[in-house]
């Protein structure tokens, strides 16, 4: 009489463990989830974005403070910033999902949250198919699947339809930050950017991702066309004729968060990109 009691809790267990979500998440961790998350805490602006484009914007109950929140998040309860959230503040509304990014957060957070037992996804897209990807795994995580799926294709399909293949690429300076001047290197999505709009990252051949340089190095390199994030760095550059992009009048302001906000929002700057870099031909 034993053994089929035996099977039964082995069907039970297998049933509830099919019954469980699972994706692996941009630090190459498992999230295991008893159901559909419909609680959300989001420590990153691109996992707003995600959601928003998931028409899931409902689900979130918690975010950080943000200077681009649109005001359909100015009401969201806010759990500070994402370089010190409040994780009382966080365990109390009771998330069935926080979603935070890979770097920046405090040391720990990733722990102390699931000591809470507190489901975490961290997100981290560093590729045009990591944010595709990254689209399908929230939709896993909040039962949408099919809704991401057709985000996903979608954001995929404007890549392909708006990849143009300059020959030879625009040489591109891109202002990452102004005082220290630094910019970006090879391993970093913003060149990936840049490649794929039609230019050539004047320091791509740096290892390092972020890095200070000098205002010399720039002038030696005689970028074509140079990017900055405001109009007051359009003056400074405007200082020193000698430069092709400032000669010509190819120095455009395009926002960060068009670039550095890795989600379908990224679409925007490519698109920016393209049509400045376009401008050269």
């Amino acid at each position: 009489m034993k053994r089929p009691f035996l099977i039964i809790v082995l069907l039970l267990i297998c049933a509830k463990s099919m019954a469980q979500i699972f994706v692996t998440d941009d630090a190459n961790r498992v999230v295991i989830l008893e159901k559909p998350a419909n609680r959300i805490v989001t420590l990153s602006p691109n996992a707003n974005d995600i959601l928003e484009n998931l028409h899931l914007r409902k689900l979130i109950v918690g975010t950080i403070y943000d200077n681009t929140n649109d005001c359909q998040l100015k009401y969201v309860e806010k759990v500070g910033q994402y370089t010190n959230p409040d994780l009382e503040r966080i365990v109390f509304l009771k998330p069935d999902l926080v979603i935070l990014p890979r770097y920046g957060v405090p040391f720990g957070l990733y722990q102390q949250l699931l000591n809470h037992k507190i489901p975490v996804f961290v997100l981290n897209p560093t590729t045009f198919i990591g944010i595709a990807n990254d689209i399908n795994f929230i939709g896993i995580l909040t039962g949408h699947q099919q809704q991401a799926k057709k985000v996903a294709t979608e954001f995929l399909k404007k890549l392909d339809q708006i990849k143009i293949n300059h020959s030879p690429k625009v040489s591109v300076f891109y202002e990452l930050w102004d005082k220290p001047l630094m910019t970006v290197g090879h391993n970093t999505f913003i060149n990936q950017i840049i490649s794929f709009a039609g230019g050539n990252n004047i320091f791509d051949y740096l290892s390092q991702s972020y890095v200070s340089i000098s205002l010399a190095t720039v002038i030696a390199a005689n970028p074509q066309v140079i990017f900055v994030s405001d109009e007051r760095q359009i003056a400074e550059w405007n200082q020193w004729p000698m430069l092709q992009a400032v000669k010509y009048h190819h120095i455009y302001v395009v926002s960060p968060d068009d670039l550095q906000r890795n989600s379908p929002r990224i679409l925007k700057g490519v698109i920016r990109l393209k049509n400045y870099l376009s401008c050269y031909e």
